[in-house]
């Protein structure tokens, strides 16, 4: 099971793990109320999160229970989280272990947005 951490510190990374700064997307099990015309049909959602990079697509699936990830439109890099905007850092604690250290808000998208259509 994943764990999720808040604070100010950040733990040094041991290898084999490393962080992780995910966008990804998501295509919902059932459509949502969306705008008041159009059900929003999936989301985008940036992930922080510190694991091995063997272990990256299990874990991001772990984390997204009310959809199914697109993997061609999901994307991630390597990230050092003491460089990210100072914002983020005050809001987030990375710990030694494999965790998830960053969860944004879901940006929700109606089927005729769908980023899977372009």
């Amino acid at each position: 099971m994943f764990a999720w951490v808040r604070g100010k510190t950040f733990a040094p990374l041991e290898a084999p793990l490393r962080d992780h700064w995910v966008t990804v997307n998501v295509r919902l099990h059932a459509a949502v109320p969306f705008d008041g015309k159009k059900p929003a049909v999936g989301y985008i959602r940036i992930l922080g999160l510190r694991c091995t990079p063997l272990r990256l697509r299990s874990f991001i699936e772990e984390l997204i229970s009310d959809g199914t990830v697109v993997w061609p439109k999901t994307e991630w890099r390597e990230v050092d989280p003491n460089r990210l905007v100072r914002r983020l850092r005050r809001e987030i604690s990375v710990r030694a272990d494999e965790c998830a250290w960053h969860l944004s808000g879901c940006i929700f998208f109606p089927e005729d947005a769908s980023p899977e259509a372009g």
